[in-house]
């Protein structure tokens, strides 16, 4: 075994070994916020989203330096999937909004990687917007809540 290889294989183990320890011995400065499930095609709450949402709002609370990124995927089979994940993004905004967390800490996201029936909320420093512009055209009597600010 060459010199070389040895001294970079001891530093690759090293490394690693730092690593290692690092990720063990420092822990998220925050909980992690629960993932909202939807059932279908469904953009509405039940209990249990609810109950989760009162979780995050709570959670939220405790770490008002962070903003809080809200993502929904698409299946990626239409215009409508899309609409789908906008619907559920706004309704979990909306709902934390409700629960006493700023809008302006929200950063507003959709068609994402991931589950298209899983909201996924996370912690951040990004910025961003609290909305996004509706990913369809609008035709529905629900058209008045989707261009109006939260």
């Amino acid at each position: 075994m060459s010199k070389g290889y040895a001294f970079y294989s001891i530093l690759l183990v090293l490394v690693l070994q730092a690593n290692t320890s690092y990720s063990q011995s420092t822990p998220a400065p925050f909980p992690d916020l629960p993932e909202i499930h939807f059932k279908g095609r469904s953009t509405r709450l039940n209990e249990r989203t609810k109950v989760a949402l009162d979780s995050a709002a709570k959670i939220a609370a405790q770490y008002p330096e962070y903003n809080i990124s809200v993502c929904s995927a698409s299946s990626g089979c239409g215009q409508s999937d899309g609409a789908i994940s906008w619907d559920r993004v706004l309704a979990v905004i909306k709902y934390l909004v409700k629960k006493g967390v700023s809008e302006e800490r929200f950063v507003f996201s959709y068609n994402g990687s991931g589950s298209p029936l899983v909201v996924i909320l996370r912690f951040t420093t990004e910025t961003g917007p609290p909305v996004a512009p509706v990913p369809r055209p609008v035709k529905t009597k629900t058209s008045i809540v989707r261009n109006a600010t939260l």
